[in-house]
This record gives C-alpha cells, sequence and structure tokens, in this order.
C-alpha cells in the first residue's frame, strides 16, 4: 500500500487538490495561497512537463491581465477569483508530468469522487426533504448549477476512460444532475451528446447518426426521469413510499445497466418514442422551476446591464467582485447576485474587454486542440454552459475540466523555462499569504 502511495504520489496529490478546490468554491485566499505554494514546489522537484506551451503562455498572460485590471480598479491585484485562479496555471503544469497510465488512475479516481458526492447528495436530498426542507441539490458547490456542470463533466469522463465498472454508475451522475433541476446543464449536456455523436462517428451515415444520437439519449433520458421523479416524490408529494420504490428501482436500474445500453442499441425505433417523450419531460421541468420564464428575463437584463457597464470600461473593467456593489449603486434593476450568468460578460464587465477575448481566445485554442471525441463533447458542453452561468469561477470545476482534457498534443517545457514560471508564480502565492496573515 504504501509502495502504491510513494508511486503514485503525485496523482493522489492532485486528486486531493481537486477535492480541497471542490470545497473551497471560489476560493479562500489564504487556503489557495498555501496550496500553491505547496504545487509550485511540487513542479521543482519534477523535471521536464509535457504540456501545451501556447496554452499555458495564454493562461499566464489571462492571469497577468486580469492582475493588471484588478489592481488599477481595486488597488489589489489578487482581489476575489483573480488571485485564486493563479493556482490553475500551477495545476496545467502539474499535470504534465503524468504518464498515460497515471491519468488514466487520476480520472479514475476523479470519477469516484463524483460518485460519492452523488450518493451523499441523494441521502441529504432525501433527509432534508422530509424534515420539510426541500431544495434544488446543491451538495459540495452550494450552487444547483455548478453542481450540474460538475456532474456534466463527469459524464463525459465516465465516457472517455476505459473501465466498464465505473461505467454502469453512469445513471447515478444522471440523477444527481436531475436533481439539481438546473436547465442550462442538462442543455450543455445534450448538445455535448450531439458533437460526441458528430465527432465519433463522423464516418457513418447520417441516418445512423441519428440514430446512434437517439441511443445515447435514451440512456440519459431514463436514469433522469428517475431523478426528477425523486424530486416530485419529496417536494410535490412527500411520499416515502414512493421515494422507496424509486430508489429500489434506480439500484435495480444499475445492476442491469448494460443489459439496458444493448436493449436501446437493438430497439432503435423506441428511441424515437422516449424521444418524444423527452420533450413533454422538458415541460414538466420549466413546471417544476416556476420561476423559469422570470429568471430567463432576468438573466437577459443582467446581460445588458453587464454590457453597458462594459462598454463604459472597456478596458479594465469595473473590478473583480464589484458587479454586485456597481449594479445595487445604479439607476437600473437590482438583481441582488454577485455575478452575470454568462462567463463571457461577466468577465468583461468586471476584468475588461482585453481579459475577455484572451479567455475567448484560450477556450478557442483548447477547442482546437486534438484530443478524444469524450472529451471534446465535455468542452464543449462545458464552453455552452458558461454562456449561461459562471462556473469557470468555481475552481473545482475548471481542474475537473483540465483533467478531462489532459491527453493530447503535448510538448516539452523546458526545466529552465519552466522554473523561471515556477519562480514567479511562487512570489505572488507568497505575497497572497502574506496579505492573508
Amino acid at each position: 500500500m504504501l509502495e502504491r502511495l510513494e508511486k503514485n504520489y503525485l496523482v493522489y496529490t492532485l486528486f486531493i487538490f481537486l477535492i480541497i478546490l471542490c470545497l473551497n468554491k471560489t476560493g479562500i485566499y489564504l487556503i489557495i495561497s498555501l496550496l500553491g505554494i505547496i504545487a509550485t514546489l511540487l513542479c521543482f522537484i519534477k523535471k521536464e512537463s509535457k504540456i501545451n506551451k501556447t496554452l499555458l503562455y495564454l493562461l499566464i498572460i489571462y492571469n497577468t491581465f486580469c492582475m493588471i485590471s484588478s489592481f488599477i480598479t481595486t488597488k489589489d491585484p489578487f482581489t476575489g477569483y483573480v488571485g485564486t485562479q493563479l493556482i490553475c496555471t500551477i495545476i496545467l503544469i502539474l499535470l504534465g508530468f503524468l504518464s498515460n497510465k497515471e491519468e488514466q488512475h487520476l480520472k479514475k479516481l476523479s470519477i469516484i469522487f463524483s460518485l460519492t458526492i452523488s450518493i451523499l447528495g441523494i441521502i441529504l436530498f432525501f433527509i432534508d426533504g422530509f424534515t420539510g426542507n426541500g431544495f434544488r441539490l446543491d451538495i459540495l458547490f452550494n450552487n444547483s448549477n455548478v453542481l450540474g456542470i460538475f456532474m456534466v463533466i463527469t459524464y463525459f469522463l465516465i465516457k472517455d476512460i476505459n473501465n466498464q465498472k465505473l461505467k454502469l454508475f453512469t445513471p447515478l451522475i444522471i440523477v444527481t444532475l436531475a436533481l439539481t433541476l438546473s436547465i442550462g446543464s442538462i442543455i450543455a449536456l445534450i448538445i455535448g451528446v450531439i458533437i460526441l455523436t458528430l465527432t465519433k462517428y463522423k464516418k457513418a451515415s447520417f441516418k445512423n447518426k441519428i440514430f446512434y444520437f437517439l441511443e445515447e439519449l435514451s440512456n440519459i433520458i431514463i436514469p433522469y426521469i428517475i431523478g426528477i421523479l425523486m424530486y416530485i416524490s419529496i417536494n410535490k408529494l412527500n411520499s416515502l413510499t414512493f421515494s422507496l420504490i424509486l430508489i429500489i428501482y434506480l439500484i435495480i436500474y444499475i445492476t442491469q445497466y448494460k443489459k439496458i445500453i444493448n436493449f436501446f442499441k437493438l430497439h432503435k425505433k423506441l428511441n424515437i418514442i422516449i424521444f418524444i417523450f423527452s420533450l413533454f419531460m422538458l415541460l414538466i421541468i420549466i413546471t417544476l422551476r416556476n420561476n423559469f420564464i422570470a429568471t430567463f428575463i432576468e438573466r437577459i437584463e443582467m446581460i445588458i446591464t453587464g454590457i453597458n457597464l462594459s462598454l463604459h470600461n472597456p478596458l479594465v473593467g469595473i473590478g473583480p467582485l464589484f458587479f454586485n456593489m456597481t449594479n445595487a449603486l445604479s439607476q437600473t434593476k437590482y438583481f441582488n447576485t454577485y455575478y452575470i450568468h454568462n462567463l463571457w460578460i461577466h468577465n468583461s464587465t468586471e476584468l475588461g474587454f482585453l481579459a475577455a477575448i484572451l479567455l475567448v481566445i484560450i477556450f478557442i485554442k483548447v477547442i482546437k486542440i486534438k484530443k478524444s471525441p469524450e472529451s471534446q463533447a465535455g468542452l464543449i458542453a462545458t464552453t455552452i454552459h458558461y454562456f449561461m452561468d459562471v462556473g469557470f469561477m468555481y475552481l473545482g470545476i475548471t481542474t475537473l475540466l483540465m483533467i478531462l482534457l489532459n491527453k493530447e498534443e503535448k510538448e516539452t517545457l523546458s526545466n529552465k523555462v519552466k522554473n523561471r514560471i515556477l519562480i514567479i508564480y511562487l512570489i505572488l502565492f507568497i505575497t497572497m499569504l502574506i496579505k492573508c496573515i
């Protein structure tokens, strides 16, 4: 056991980092600065990192622009998420030290962590529901939309690895996603599945692509319906009997999941019926989210407000974490939120157009990098979700996404260049730590 830990210490270290970053949400200065120092020192110990150098340099430039914006607007280069997101650059370098076998091991551990969160979340959902505190599931992040995209990334992680035992627990991830009632996350997942179909089966005929998509969709819809029924049983019916029946059914469904997948492969026309039924399910979800229309309109208004603020402060924005205060002091509608439900607009509003454009370039670069169909689908699903939320600000989401994408088109980062970068980031983390003390 000790020998295995010693051999895979970097994998387990990165896994512990993932857990800590998830628990820290958008980041606590003291913890992130200490974690950053530890991660940087680890990078010094290791020799050459296999990494996409263009992506690394873009991320460093992005960090720099964000700190300049933060310093000009708040007199502090580390305000809010600007300081805490520095650790993502170091994690990218750390991931470059992993071998292919170690990458697969880290992915498996990440999936097991997500499955654990799913189980705990479902248990917590039932306990709170029957004590009269029904809610949309938001375990770990205290944000249902963020938990939703975390489960979407996990879904594609499961698809990406070659482990049949873990694949059997895919329905658990979908049920958890359903309990968040995050419409943005399920839309992102469906778009991700479309991308997966187009990239994985690009040589297939259009008709077969449709059948492959519907088959995959059927494997998602059934557990999603189970999750929605669980939500109804707790929050609407308050029925213990119905809830227990659903839990038993979910357990049976998971044990028979392999057979169910094969069943949908054989009965292609049934997938069409399930797809039509899923459209009605979407209406049910919107009904459960009785404030859906009002929320949608408010988000549009929020985006318009953000664009107007960006146009008045184009270069450096209004400052990180300043949207809520600026919105409260303005004559426009007050939204009582700290972020705009659109990452790209939020970034340009608080950090300026230059930082926002750099972030867009980073995502375009990542999309262009050669990768597995599952990784590409997961990335595009997450990118789509960022048009409806700001999960990027949550360090655990970014880390899990990097774990999913850590695979292709790597080059050697020389020890000399690597150490120069690390010295700069070590100084930044130590400065952050001193500010905390």
